[in-house]
């Protein structure tokens, strides 16, 4: 091989390396974005339950009875469940499947978004078994009535049951960082809190429990002090190996800087006894 044609594949070994780099780049790029188009939709939820009244039987306080439409009940709570879309998604036809406990039925429920407050109803098709089984259920009742020796069918107790326990919610449209509230007022056999649950089926989603304003404050300050820290230790090393004349101002930096936080918070605790005994 001669000089000519050594210099010819040295001008193009460059080239050449440049494509296939840039292709490498190229395949990497796309797989990415394919994953990021494909990326599942997050829906974050959280459940609260606030007790109403519970019936007792008290020699202090007396006996207090509780009733829904002229029945009486052992205890009565509003299940509310929220649910927000952090995904950068717009989600459409989403059904929201609302249950309780096998101890506890629900005598009502309303949805509502919480940005335009406007209702969300539940499921068509759940909405029309819902109210032929009730239906079947008071034909049921009035024969019953009329004669003594009748027998409920055991799919028609199963059926009831099951309406009594379960709501399917339709969300024609839900915007990405957009959030919904649903609330079911539910009655318990046994006079304790009910428990209520909630699923979504819907295409690449996953729903996850929103975590209260505290618990996600804590982590988020642990997190901020442990990379701080990190920050700043090898910040020192790297002054240290700079300015190794420097060191006991570096070391009494590093101490002050490992206390910080503990200063912060005498600091702190101090300011809140002052404002007190001014008070």
């Amino acid at each position: 091989m001669n000089s000519q044609e050594t210099d010819i594949i040295s001008q193009f070994i460059p080239t050449i390396i440049s494509l296939i780099f840039t292709g490498l780049i190229s395949v990497v790029i796309g797989i990415y974005l394919e994953k990021f188009k494909n990326r599942l939709s997050t829906i974050k939820f959280s459940i609260f339950n606030q007790p109403i009244a519970t019936s007792s039987q008290d020699n202090y306080w007396g006996d207090i009875k509780v009733s829904h439409n002229g029945r009486d009940i052992k205890h009565i709570s509003v299940l509310t469940f929220k649910i927000e879309n952090t995904s950068n998604k717009d989600l459409e036809n989403l059904k929201v499947d609302l249950s309780v406990d096998t101890n506890s039925q629900i005598l009502g429920q309303s949805g509502f978004y919480n940005e335009t407050n406007t209702a969300i109803l539940l499921e068509n098709d759940h909405f029309n078994y819902y109210k032929n089984v009730l239906e079947r259920n008071v034909q049921n009742n009035q024969e019953a009535n009329l004669n003594p020796n009748h027998i409920i069918p055991v799919q028609l107790k199963s059926e009831v049951d099951w309406v009594m326990k379960n709501k399917k919610f339709h969300l024609p449209v839900f915007n990405r960082r957009s959030e919904a509230t649903f609330n079911l007022l539910v009655e318990n056999f046994n006079g304790q809190v009910p428990i209520g649950y909630i699923n979504i089926v819907h295409k690449s989603l996953r729903l996850e429990l929103k975590e209260d304003s505290d618990t996600e404050l804590g982590k988020t300050i642990i997190y901020m002090l442990i990379f701080g820290l990190i920050i700043y230790i090898i910040s020192y090393v790297l002054l240290f190996k700079e300015y190794n004349d420097a060191t006991i101002p570096l070391i009494l930096t590093l101490i002050l800087g490992l206390m910080y936080s503990i200063l912060g918070l005498g600091v702190h605790r101090f300011i809140q006894f002052i404002r007190k005994q001014l008070k």
